[in-house]
This record gives structure tokens, C-alpha cells and sequence, in this order.
């Protein structure tokens, strides 16, 4: 048995299974506000989820933790979350071992995600594809040639950070014009805010504005959220080209809140990239969005421990 955990900014998501993936049982609980509240909590849940299987620890395997931020996997060491600051540069995995008495094993949330989609969903039907996470900011990962892509020091496949405008919007990391600065849910929230005045006759005046608004209001046949979704397909299909013409993949699956409105978002994605994309690349490229978006990432984490502790 093993138990893989997502850990989020709220909450904590957990499913416990079998070397096979078959989740046994899941739980969601607060994540917490400091450091010492969050290891507690992974205690609670692992002793949650280990007295609603009948199983003992004893039979526990290895855990595996996805995290959103920059994360050492190797060393097991959390750089930086954003969304949570209390584990901000410390060996969480050595900690996490300390309080559940488990090897631990600790990697990016995006890489969780991709991990999960890839072991359990739609992404088990290729050998190279790519995933895009549009969340509050976008990330991602790779599989090339049957491989997780990790890079030198695992920090492969930062997506929402390629600039797809030269003198575009200043970006947190130093860049400016990066993707998530565009087509994020997050983002374009921020962008219909700054334009709504110019739109006096939408209904979303007044309206505190997000992703998951726009998305309704246009599906009702509001101008202005049409218009915001049609922008921020456009630029979501800056940022998929640059990824196409990289990686050539086979797929591209998209995750996060804005993967939602992927009945509106797809087709004209799909439109603008057949004026922009490299003929040859940009063909026969199927556009899907996860399979298991709750659990997906919690499975990941499990995956990614299975994967390690069968090199070693």
C-alpha cells in the first residue's frame, strides 16, 4: 500500500492504493498555517486513511508528497511554495519521515499531476506528450520518448514562464511577457478587470471578476466575457505553439481551473493555431483535459515513489 498526498495552499488531498493504482480510500483536510500544524495534519491523514483500510503502517510502502513551488526532489528539499511559506526552504521529506515513521518522498505538484495522467488517465495512450496546468499560474511537465522529463536539477518544464511577448507584462521571476502572466485562470481575471470599463452594456460590471465568471457569462452570450475568452485562447495558443514546435508531442493535456472552459477555449486554441503553427507540428496533436483532476496529482505522488524505489 501506499498513500500519496497533494498538498495545497487549503487543503491536503490523499488517496491510499495498491501498488496498481486502485485507490482504497481518500480524504481532503486543511493544510494548515504553519509548518508544525501541516506535519500534524499529514500524521492525522495517514492514520485517517490507514484506520479506514484496516491497514497497518507496517504494510505501509513508501509516501509520496506533491507540492506546488520549487522543489529538490533528490534531496527532498522544498526551495520555495509560494502558497505556502511556512515550508519554505527546509527538508520537508526528512521532516514528513520524523513525524510518520515512512520513507518520504517529495516533488513539484505539476509533476504529481502529470505523474497521475499519465499512470491513470488519458495520458497512458502516448509515449510523448506534454501537460499544461492553468491554475493560478501555469505549469506543466514533459514525456518524451516513454520519460519523465526532469532536467538537470528537476526543475524541467517551467511553461508558465516562457515569454510570449518581448515588452509584455512584468513577470514575479525577473521576465516579462511570461504565458501565465496571460492565460492563466488567474490572469485573465486580472485582464478583464483592467478592461471591463471599456464594456459599460456586460453584465459583469460590477461583478469581483474570475476566470470561472468570464467562462459563465460567455457561455450566456456576454460580449465582453466572449471577448476575454476569445483573448485568452489566442493566448493560450502563443504559448502551446512554442510548446509544439519544442517537445512535437503526440498530446497536450490540460489541468486547472481554466481547463474547464476547455468547450469554449479548445476550438478557438485550435483556430489560431492553425494560422500560427508550423505545418508539419502543429497537425494531428490531440488536445484532451485530465481524467482524474482530484485524485490525479495524489496518484502522481504514489507513481513517482513506485518509479524510484523500483531503481533503487
Amino acid at each position: 500500500m501506499h498513500i500519496g498526498f497533494d498538498i495545497g495552499g487549503t487543503n491536503i488531498k490523499a488517496v491510499i492504493t495498491d501498488n496498481e493504482g486502485k485507490v482504497a480510500a481518500s480524504l481532503k483536510h486543511p493544510t494548515g498555517s504553519n509548518r508544525e500544524e501541516i506535519l500534524n495534519n499529514i500524521k492525522l491523514v495517514v492514520d485517517a486513511l490507514l484506520d479506514q483500510t484496516n491497514s497497518s503502517l507496517e504494510e505501509l510502502g513508501p509516501v509520496g508528497i506533491g507540492i506546488p513551488g520549487s522543489v529538490d526532489s533528490e534531496k527532498g528539499i522544498i526551495l520555495i511554495s509560494p502558497n505556502i511559506p511556512s515550508i519554505n526552504d527546509c527538508n520537508f521529506a526528512s521532516l514528513v519521515e520524523e513525524k510518520i515513521g515512512k520513507k518520504t518522498y517529495i516533488l513539484n505538484d505539476a509533476t504529481a499531476a502529470l505523474l497521475g495522467e499519465w499512470w491513470q488517465g488519458n495520458g497512458k495512450n502516448y509515449s510523448n506528450w506534454i501537460m499544461v496546468t492553468l491554475g493560478t499560474g501555469i505549469g506543466g511537465g514533459a514525456i518524451v520518448d516513454g520519460r519523465l522529463l526532469e532536467g538537470r536539477d528537476g526543475f524541467a518544464a517551467e511553461f508558465g514562464h516562457i515569454s510570449i511577448d518581448l515588452n509584455g507584462i512584468p513577470c514575479s521571476c525577473g521576465n516579462r511577457g511570461c504565458f501565465e502572466r496571460y492565460a492563466s485562470a488567474s490572469s485573465i481575471a486580472k485582464l478583464a478587470t483592467e478592461q471591463i470599463s471599456d464594456y459599460p452594456d456586460s453584465k459583469l460590471n460590477g461583478e469581483t471578476i474570475t476566470a470561472e465568471l468570464l467562462y459563465s457569462f460567455a457561455k450566456e452570450g456576454d460580449s465582453f466575457a466572449k471577448h476575454m475568452m476569445s483573448q485568452c485562447a489566442r493566448y493560450l495558443a502563443f504559448g502551446v505553439n512554442s510548446l509544439l514546435n519544442i517537445f512535437n508531442p503526440e498530446a497536450v493535456i490540460f489541468a486547472g481551473g481554466l481547463s474547464h472552459a476547455s468547450d469554449l477555449l479548445f476550438p478557438l486554441m485550435q483556430k489560431e493555431l492553425d494560422k500560427i503553427g508550423f505545418k508539419g507540428i502543429v497537425e494531428n496533436v490531440h488536445f484532451h483535459t485530465v481524467l482524474h483532476e482530484d485524485k490525479g496529482p495524489s496518484l502522481g505522488a504514489i507513481k513517482f515513489v513506485i518509479e524510484k524505489t523500483a531503481d533503487n
